[in-house]
């Protein structure tokens, strides 16, 4: 290595003045060119590609802000607390098969809340069947339970509900 070293240095010092200040001249280019490629580059990308995810999830907050306007809109415009209409178990049994579901149990529990188990049902009837006790009947979910069912796209539910 110092054999190196010292072979480079006697090189140097054995061109003119003129070839030493134009080798040192391309040295400190080629070190502003690798400072570049290795270091501002890189980063230069990364801030872009977080500008970008910025970005998205801009137009998602964008997105969820319009729904939620929308869905305030809709409960501003529901009637006010259907209290009347039966039992909680009648309005469970009426909407879900108005939902095409179906309880495997029920079980009433104490100060209006009822615990059901359904078995085999897909995700996105459970969300609507849900999304229409709590916003239309104002049936809140106490506590869900979701697995997933030995069929392929169904799952097994455990759930909670209380009327208020």
């Amino acid at each position: 290595m110092n054999k190196i070293i010292a072979d480079i240095s006697e090189a140097f010092y054995g061109l003119s003045r003129r070839e030493q200040i134009i080798v040192l001249w391309g040295g400190f280019a080629l070190s502003l060119y690798l400072i570049w490629k290795a270091v501002i580059m890189p980063v230069q990308d990364m801030r872009q590609s977080q500008l970008d995810r910025t970005k998205g999830l801009a137009v998602t907050l964008a997105q969820v802000e319009s729904m939620a306007g929308t869905l305030l809109a809709e409960a501003k415009q529901a009637p006010t607390r259907s209290s009347g209409g039966g039992s909680i178990a009648e309005l469970v049994d009426r909407t879900l098969q108005s939902h095409g579901l179906r309880m495997a149990g029920f079980q009433p529990g104490s100060n209006g809340e009822v615990r059901l188990r359904l078995d085999n049902v897909t995700y996105s009837g459970l969300s609507r069947w849900l999304y229409e006790l709590e916003f239309t009947h104002f049936v809140q979910v106490r506590e869900l339970s979701v697995t997933a069912s030995a069929t392929e796209g169904l799952i097994m539910v455990n759930v909670r509900l209380r009327k208020e």
